[in-house]
């Protein structure tokens, strides 16, 4: 949230809300989500933010871009996932680390990574998302994925892409309305696909969807592996947490990195 004083910017920690469906979420692995509206960063106070959360390294990028939205929404993904970060390590009884010294970094694919003066949180993994005026972030000692999706027309345009007849109607009774429905698919798997993405990126159609359940606080979603790879996620469900907040459609998941050797 911004304060309009010191114009000092904090993501929200989903956690932090009563019985959050995150929570049910990581198999024994310990995550932290955040998230912000890119409306809190106004220009004049985009720069202070970026002095107080953002490496050098970082600081060089946001310098390069000139979209005023663009500028807003890279750094609000940043200051997520280190907010993300600093509650894992919080939990693990770590001493918070100076914000400019951890790095948001990208492979050649895009992927998001961990660079850090030291090795307090190198092993972390994380995922950033994206929509219209909200941004999350995810950390995990897991490979982990999070996507968030505003409910639009645009679901109803790319359709076709991600899901078949038969998910959609095997959600209908978990959640009557058809844009729902298409966007708890579309970030469920999205969540997925971000999580195997250290692995190779799946196509939308190579993850079919097992089961809907609704819970108190969310849905569960999940899913079978199709493809060749990964024999033990074959085996085995993958399952998704998701929820609704305000418009959008929000979905995560957890799978061990280990699980491509078993």
């Amino acid at each position: 949230m911004v304060s309009s004083d010191s114009f000092d910017v904090h993501p929200v920690l989903l956690s932090e809300a009563a019985n959050h469906p995150f929570d049910l979420i990581g198999a024994g692995h310990p995550c932290a989500f955040s998230w912000m509206q890119i409306t809190h960063l106004a220009e004049d106070n985009l720069l202070t933010a970026a002095e107080k959360w953002l490496s050098p390294k970082e600081r060089l990028i946001l310098d390069g871009y000139t979209l005023p939205r663009r500028r807003r929404e890279w750094l609000a993904g940043r200051l997520c996932v280190k907010e993300a970060v600093i509650r894992l390590l919080k939990k693990s009884g770590i001493a918070e680390p100076c914000r400019t010294d951890i790095s948001i970094e990208s492979d050649k694919n895009g992927r998001p990574f961990l660079g850090f003066t030291g090795s307090t949180c190198s092993h972390y993994e994380i995922s950033i998302s994206h929509s219209r005026n909200q941004v999350v972030g995810m950390a995990s000692d897991a490979w982990c994925g999070i996507d968030i999706q505003l409910l639009n027309d645009t679901l109803l345009t790319v359709r076709d892409r991600f899901c078949t007849v038969q998910e959609l109607q095997m959600l209908k009774s978990i959640a009557a309305d058809r844009l729902t429905r298409l966007g708890l698919l579309w970030t469920a798997k999205e969540a997925i696909r971000k999580c195997l993405s250290a692995h190779r990126l799946m196509g939308f159609r190579q993850l079919n969807l097992l089961s809907g359940e609704k819970v108190e606080t969310g849905f569960f979603l999940d899913f079978q592996l199709q493809g060749p790879d990964l024999p033990a996620l074959k085996s085995s469900a993958i399952r998704v947490v998701a929820t609704m907040k305000l418009k959008y459609a929000l979905a995560a998941c957890v799978i061990p990195g280990n699980m491509n050797h078993a």
